[in-house]
């Protein structure tokens, strides 16, 4: 009887630490800069909606911002250990939902193509999916690859060229369009060839 309450204080006591932990692995500074990111999507949507002038240079400051913290959270992660589960799930959650929130607003405006919206949000919910399918059913987090990376990078630098719309730069623009479009695409194989690799036990 002694031994079996023994065990129960120790089981409660290795899930209270357990628990502790993954907070701890939550409340990063990594992650917080992630979620700041994610919040970034609120007032950057709200001034692309503005008709003032002035709103669209706001609009790209804070872009500017979000693209910062996207470089710094993966470098503090790896330089304070705070990787995670979690992180590898909000920083590119943030990541899609913010170019997401960005494109369709520049669409709706008639600034970029739909057929480019259309390639961004198709591939990021077959990545989504994919990402649940795994965490379902394989316990895996397949973490961002760095041409993903790359891509949102580009992807962002068009949208702030679009959002500035400045014509001696139209062909700026149109080049960081078809950069994005390449990107995309070999960032989704990546994606692709490690999700096969992991559901064959390859990986």
């Amino acid at each position: 009887m002694q031994k079996k309450k023994i065990t129960i204080i120790e089981l409660r006591a290795k899930t209270l630490s357990n628990k502790k932990q993954t907070e701890e692995k939550i409340w990063t500074i990594s992650n917080l800069l992630s979620f700041f990111r994610l919040l970034l999507t609120i007032p950057i949507a709200l001034l692309l909606l503005n008709d003032e002038p002035w709103a669209k240079f706001w609009a790209c400051g804070l872009g500017f911002i979000a693209i910062l913290t996207d470089k710094l959270d993966g470098t503090l992660a790896r330089k304070f250990h705070e990787e995670s589960e979690f992180g590898k799930i909000i920083d590119p959650l943030a990541d899609k939902i913010l170019v997401a929130v960005v494109a369709v607003i520049l669409t709706i405006q008639c600034i970029i193509p739909f057929w480019f919206v259309a390639v961004v949000i198709v591939r990021d919910i077959l990545i989504l999916s994919g990402g649940i399918y795994l965490k379902a059913n394989q316990k895996v987090v397949l973490p961002s690859n760095i041409i993903g990376k790359i891509a949102v990078g580009v992807i962002s630098v068009y949208l702030i060229l679009s959002i500035l719309n400045i014509e001696q730069l139209i062909v700026v623009s149109t080049v960081f369009l078809w950069i994005s479009i390449f990107f995309l695409a070999i960032s989704f194989f990546v994606y692709l060839n490690k999700f096969i690799k992991v559901i064959l036990g390859k990986d």
